[in-house]
């Protein structure tokens, strides 16, 4: 055979050879998108979980995680087609119907995410944060029966989440129960005392209990931490003080 043909055939299978070992394992693959994920590049890591989907169609895991990544995204049909194919192949999921409810209340279909929390409820009964989720739905419906039924249960499960007890006392607020809304929203500024809404909410508790003093102070203290919250705080403050003289 032609030297110059046996070398070209050598070349020719090195190069096949290299390609096929310098390809990446479906895993490694998924690897990356892990890590692009967890270090915040979300574009690169949607690109690396669609590489290892169109290899794998079957791993509900990485539409779940694809799916987060568009959810935090705010990709809210992305996201949904993704959840969905993870409940195609994992029909018992509850964080996937959670996750769903959440996707639907930020496409202002209520009905539609009050169901998923109940599914997500039916699959895992302990489930505190779709017990949040479907009682901060029913508090939007005015249902504050409910509500505090899903954020009783919410706390019962978890009790180190300060939102369970904020939710609870907002709900407490409107049932003009304001010695319990304002218990809640101190153990809500315990668990984090940068809770600025919390203090602002306190405050105006004090206020409608007519602890003057101690409204003033939550509500200064809520515009240190969000001044964003200064308006409205300062129309309380103004209230406050002239009660106080």
């Amino acid at each position: 055979m032609n030297r110059i043909l046996i070398t070209a055939i050598i070349l020719f299978i090195i190069s096949i050879t290299s390609l096929v070992y310098s390809q990446e394992e479906p895993a490694d693959i998924l690897n990356r998108a892990n890590q692009h994920r967890n270090s915040g590049n979300d574009i690169e890591a949607i690109n690396s979980y669609s590489e290892y989907i169109n290899l794998i169609q079957d791993n509900y895991n990485a539409y779940y995680l694809r799916g987060l990544t568009y959810y935090k995204l705010k990709m809210f049909k992305a996201a949904e087609a993704d959840l969905l194919r993870v409940i195609e192949l994992n029909d018992t999921l509850a964080i996937a119907y959670n996750i769903l409810g959440l996707i639907s209340q930020e496409l202002n279909e209520n009905q539609t995410a009050m169901q998923y929390y109940s599914k997500a409820l039916e699959y895992n009964y302990r489930y505190a944060e779709a017990y949040n989720n479907r009682g901060f739905l029913y508090g939007k419906i005015k249902n504050y029966n409910l509500a505090l039924v899903d954020l009783n249960n919410a706390i019962n499960f978890d009790k180190n989440i300060p939102g369970y007890y904020y939710n609870r006392g907002y709900i407490l607020v409107e049932m003009d129960k304001y010695q319990d809304a304002l218990k809640d929203f101190t153990m809500a500024i315990q668990l984090n005392p940068n809770y600025s809404l919390a203090y602002m909410s306190r405050g105006i508790c004090h206020y409608q209990l007519g602890n003057y003093s101690d409204c003033i102070y939550d509500l200064q203290l809520a515009k240190q931490l969000d001044p964003s919250h200064s308006t409205e705080a300062d129309k309380f403050i103004r209230a406050a003080k002239g009660f106080a003289e």
